[in-house]
């Protein structure tokens, strides 16, 4: 099977989570989260 061209990435999270998402400009990986937590 062949890779699309422009594939469709979705990630579910729940809408508690939109407004944090939204203020870090995007989705962050676990160890960008916990360098944030530790730097503060």
């Amino acid at each position: 099977m062949p890779v699309p061209a422009q594939p469709k990435i979705y990630h579910i999270v729940h809408v508690d989570r939109l407004a944090s998402i939204l203020a870090s400009n995007g989705l962050l990986c676990d160890a960008q989260i916990i360098a944030q937590h530790a730097a503060v």
